[in-house]
């Protein structure tokens, strides 16, 4: 407002100067580059020169080029330029006594004769260039500058916009108070707007008391050494003077003092901000005794170099690189905030601040090109072991992964002994450990570089990085670790301590023959490692895993001792993590989690179609053998999936109620996966997925590609949708012992014509194992809205495998159900009723190797020979009796009581029979071996006595 008022005042100066008696105003009118001295160049047909009588105010509109070529020194009142005019001068001279409105044009004077002067105290000027050479003066008599124009700067405008080159020549700006350049704005090219003094020239700014940088056009300044946004450089080079001795206050963005063999007084700087002072071998700056602070300030010293700032102790913001031969005549920095510091070739430097804050976010190593403090060389040592906190917290950078560095490399050492606590940057989000994106603060010690934080007891906040890249980390007082990586490379070792014992989410990532010793390590929660036979993960059984991630591949065993798996962060799904959460891969490798007995994701909010994965891959085993209780994810639409593939397998245990239609203890939005011939999901108990009461979620199963479920007792899926059942490619096999359920929930469809897909249907259902007889029972599902009863339909593959297979002499009960098998000879079209299979008034009938059974009429058990309901000595002695001599103790239907049938007994003893009874009673192991000692006596005895 205040240039703009100047402006305002020059501007009615002028005139009134103009109508003044006596003065007489021409406009120059004539050719670009035409002559002052030619009369028709101007529009009164005046040469304009004062010469004591008359005397003349000029104008030179915009875009003209007038050559000054009155061999006499020559004065004018008044002068205009117009935007883009010039006035050129070769060993001339012109004074301007009165008002002089200057105006983003040049003044160009060249040889020792060479003048232009303006000496009125209301001239003024904006984006003024002047370029003077071979001993020229030009003397601009402002009291401020200002610089706004962008063409300017120098890859535009082809060089600098004010310079003085050569002996004798002089750029007089000594009336100048202020040089403005704030309002330059060019975003991120690193451009550049420069008053040079060069070859002995001097460029006088002696009462410049303020300099307003260049800005750098994102409202925040970068970090010193960033190449972005717009500078206003002033360079001495080659004996060239740039006088400015009474500067005091350097304020904005991006100042930068360039010494090329040349000179700069600035020896009375008392504060600066956003500035760069670039010194080259041999020479010197001296910034003063009154400067005691900078901020966001760069120093670039080359080897011989000296800076003497002798009173600066606050280094806020500010950078320097020292080596041995560089010269940084400064006492130790009490202040060093967001500071970049580095040393190298054996240089030591030290501060005594007592905390680092990183605040800034252009620090990060993408924009500055590397780490923020660095000691690189034998030798080097970066001490800042008076520092207590490391304090990173406040950056946030979002989706994308920033990393802030400290870095120790090629034997130097960073000397961190004092920090007890690092607090690590802040991503905004509670990402799971492993995910990209965030902002990190990372250590690195690479190449025999040393890092010593021996007192580090408590790492905070978010995402600090430890990374080992030939080089040592000594982090040995661990107490507290959060949202940590720890990176450790082959044949080389971290050693957290004794004292750590839980570390929350966390990554270990270990290379092949990399180790990690934290001894005392149990809470493990929300944390992740991946762990192959030759990665040493040496901790004890975890006793809390809740939302971590743990993986196994290429052989590993690995085992915790947690009794539950709470799933909350919601950041655990396949699509963000890339992949599952827990996972055993490879042949013989085994997540041991037989110690849970719970699995609880329903805090795990997600987007619909996300999955939290636990996967067994490539033959790798998940043993969740303890499981007895599993909750579905939360809201939103996400799943807990449990998949097997490649020829994984996951072990479950006894999951479930053990009855038809009570409650069920998997519930929720549980997906059962397997994929592939030979992957299995095995349970040991029951399969009872239930909806959610809460959500009213339901579950979900798969198996393709003849992915295979095994269950040991009963299974039932609730389920309404047919296609979260999608298992027309897969294997069931029921083999467990005694009875089983198993809830059918297949529209009735009838007898199909071709293969179908989607009806609740298995590719193929296998009932019992050579060695061991099952019963199962198929119940109909009537709490689903059906309208009739349901139907079992088994596709069977087009290989010549059909639908159903019975092995060791199991039994199937239809229990009125209609079952439909297809695959029959080959053909997935070629379909059967079971039921169709019956003869009147037959309820039991030989099918494949095992039965058939059409209802709950009878009994169960076909070795139940005295037909009391249970399977005991009793059915024994019937079959004794009968042996050889009848049927009454033909247990498999073919008409005779032989060794076959005694086996089929011997399968079922022990078994009660009754209507939806799956109940068993197993004899004590004692009195089952010498009963079962006995019986083999007998039947020996009988064939010899055969014999």
């Amino acid at each position: 407002m205040l240039i703009f008022r100047a402006t305002c005042i020059v501007s009615i100066v002028f005139l009134l100067q103009t109508l003044a008696i006596g003065q007489t105003t021409v406009r120059y009118i004539g050719p670009y580059a035409g002559l002052w001295s030619n009369p028709a160049n101007w529009d009164l047909e005046v040469v304009p020169a004062n010469n004591g009588v008359d005397s003349y105010n000029v104008i030179i509109p915009a875009d003209s080029n007038v050559v000054f070529d009155l061999m006499t020194p020559t004065q004018i009142t008044g002068l205009s330029m117009e935007p883009a005019s010039s006035l050129n001068f070769n060993d001339t001279s012109l004074e301007v006594v009165g008002v002089a409105l200057l105006e983003t044009n040049l003044i160009n004077a060249s040889g020792a004769a060479a003048e232009f002067l303006s000496n009125s105290p209301f001239a003024s000027g904006e984006n003024q260039q002047a370029v003077v050479a071979n001993g020229a003066t030009v003397q601009f008599a402002l009291s401020n500058y200002v610089l706004s124009d962008s063409g300017l700067r120098e890859s535009t405008y082809g060089g600098p916009f004010l310079s003085a080159t050569d002996p004798g020549s002089t750029l007089n700006l000594s009336s100048i108070t202020l040089l403005d350049t704030s309002s330059l704005n060019h975003g991120w090219s690193g451009s550049t707007f420069t008053v040079t003094a060069s070859n002995q020239g001097v460029v006088d700014m002696s009462n410049i008391t303020t300099i307003n940088g260049a800005s750098g056009g994102l409202g925040v300044p970068g970090g010193p050494g960033t190449p972005i946004g717009s500078w206003l450089k002033l360079r001495a080079v080659s004996g060239g003077h740039i006088d400015l001795s009474h500067l005091t206050q350097i304020n904005g963005a991006y100042t930068w003092f360039q010494l090329a063999g040349g000179t700069i007084s600035a020896s009375n700087l008392v504060s600066v901000t956003n500035t760069r002072f670039e010194v080259p071998n041999g020479e010197t700056l001296n910034l003063g005794t009154d400067i005691t602070r900078v901020t966001g300030t760069e120093f670039l010293l080359e080897n011989g170099a000296t800076i003497n700032a002798p009173n600066l102790t606050d280094f806020s913001g500010s950078r320097v690189m020292l080596t041995p031969t560089t010269v940084f005549n400064v006492p130790v920095f009490t202040e060093i905030d967001n500071s970049q510091i580095h040393v190298k070739e054996g240089r030591s430097f030290a501060v005594s601040d007592n905390k680092y804050l990183l605040t800034n976010a252009w620090l990060r190593e993408d924009s500055i090109g590397g780490p923020f403090l660095s000691s690189t060389d034998l030798g080097s040592t970066l001490d800042l072991s008076s520092i207590s906190l490391i304090d990173t917290s406040s950056l946030t950078q979002g989706w994308s992964e920033y990393v802030f560095t400290v870095m120790a490399s090629k034997q130097g050492v960073v000397d961190m002994a004092g920090v007890t606590v690092i607090t690590g940057t802040r991503d905004g989000l509670p990402r799971a450990p492993g995910t990209a994106g965030g902002s990190w603060l990372k250590l690195r010690a690479e190449s025999g570089g040393h890092i010593d934080l021996s007192n580090l007891t408590e790492i905070a906040g978010r995402n600090t990085w430890f990374q080992l890249a030939g080089g040592t980390i000594n982090i040995s007082s661990l107490a507290s670790v959060a949202y940590t990586r720890f990176e450790v490379p082959i044949f080389q070792t971290l050693d957290l301590g004794t004292s750590l014992t839980t570390a929350t989410g966390s990554e270990f990532l270990l290379e092949n023959g990399a180790t990690i010793n934290a001894p005392n390590l149990t809470d493990f929660s929300g944390s992740k490692v991946t762990l192959t036979p030759t990665t040493f993960f040496n901790v004890p059984e975890f006793t809390a895993i809740d939302d971590a991630q743990i993986h196994v591949k290429e052989g590993r065993t690995y085992a915790v001792a947690d009794n539950d798996y709470l799933l909350s962060n919601g950041h655990l799904h396949e699509g963000w993590i890339g992949g599952p959460f827990l996972s055993a891969e490879d042949s013989n490798s085994t997540l041991d989690l037989s110690s849970l007995t719970l699995i609880d994701s329903s805090e795990a909010v997600g987007w619909s179609g996300n999955t939290f994965t636990v996967t067994a891959s490539n033959q790798g085993v998940v043993n969740l053998t303890g499981l007895t209780e599993i909750f579905g994810a939360g809201g939103g639409d996400p799943w807990l999936k449990f998949r097997s593939e490649s020829g994984g397998r996951i072990d479950f245990g006894s999951l479930g109620a053990a009855q038809f239609g009570s409650s069920g203890s998997a519930t929720g939005a549980i997906w059962m996966d397997v994929d592939h011939i030979g992957s299995k999901l095995l349970f040991e108990g029951d399969l009872i997925l239930q909806k959610s009461e809460s959500t009213q979620r339901q579950p979900r199963i798969s198996a393709t590609d003849f992915g295979e479920f095994h269950v040991r007792g009963d299974m039932y899926v609730f389920t309404d949708d047919s296609a979260e059942h999608d298992t027309s490619g897969g294997i069931l096999f029921m083999e467990g012992s005694g009875i089983q359920e198993y809830g059918v929930r297949g529209e009735e469809i009838g007898l199909p014509t071709d293969a179908i897909d989607n009806n609740f249907n298995w590719g193929r259902m296998v009932i019992g194992q050579e060695s061991q007889a099952t019963t199962v029972v198929l119940m109909d599902m009537l709490d689903q809205p059906l309208e009739g009863n349901s139907a079992l339909y088994l596709s069977g593959f087009p290989q010549g495998e059909s639908g159903l297979q019975l092995l060791g002499g199991s039994t199937l009960v239809l229990n009125g159900l209609n079952a439909y098998v297809g695959g029959i000879d080959g053909d997935e079209a070629d379909w059967i009723l079971l039921n169709s299979l019956f003869g009147a008034g037959e309820n039991v009938i030989p099918y494949g190797g095992g039965f058939l059974q059409l209802n709950l009429t009878h009994n169960l058990y076909s070795a139940d020979f005295d037909g009391d309901g249970d399977v005991d000595g009793d059915d024994f002695l019937v079959w004794q009796s009968s042996f050889s001599n009848n049927a009454g103790g033909d247990s498999d239907f073919d008409g005779d009581s032989d060794g076959n049938d005694f086996l089929l007994w011997q399968r079922q003893f022990g078994g009660m029979t009754g209507e939806c009874s799956s109940a068993t009673v197993v004899p004590e192991p004692a009195n089952l071996i010498l009963l079962i000692i006995a019986i083999m006596g007998i039947v020996c005895g009988r064939y010899y006595g055969d014999e």
